[in-house]
């Protein structure tokens, strides 16, 4: 009976409209839940789940971690806006050329997200191959100082 709220605002036309307007504006802002982005989330959301387990495991749960997990979430939001609008601002300027600022940025962002998963399950016990972990992480150093030209050769 205490649910008979929800199910009547579920029920309103308007509240779906406008639920459909927020999530395709939304959508069209990240430059739409293609399967990079999905699984971005879902590394974020195992990330913020994990460490969540950690912490209750070793009872030491804190606020402000949880708080600043829900604020970097909005910031990974933020960023593959922007890269997204500079993809959108750059488009037609050399027609031969595509527009993967976004996807490097979704993909760098996956990346970090892997690369804390897997600190936290080797943290519980989760046995993870060493020369994988050592290999994501010199991708991403070299991607945050620039030398991913090495990579490539």
């Amino acid at each position: 009976m205490t649910w008979n709220w929800m199910c009547e605002l579920l029920d309103e036309v308007s509240f779906k409209a406008a639920l459909a307007v927020v999530l395709g504006a939304l959508g069209w802002l990240v430059g739409g839940f293609d399967l990079p982005f999905k699984a971005l989330v879902v590394l974020f959301l195992g990330d913020y789940l994990l460490g969540f387990g950690r912490a209750v495991y070793h009872r030491c749960i804190s606020l402000e971690r949880m708080r600043r997990g829900a604020v970097k979430f909005l910031l990974y939001t933020v960023a593959v806006m922007m890269a997204h609008m500079l993809d959108l601002a750059s488009e037609g300027l050399i027609p031969w050329v595509s527009n993967p600022v976004r996807d490097f940025m979704v993909c760098y962002l996956a990346v970090c997200e892997f690369l804390s998963v897997s600190v936290h399950l080797a943290a519980e016990g989760v046995r993870m191959p060493h020369w994988l972990l050592s290999r994501i992480q010199r991708f991403r150093d070299m991607a945050e100082t620039g030398e991913c030209k090495e990579m490539l050769k």
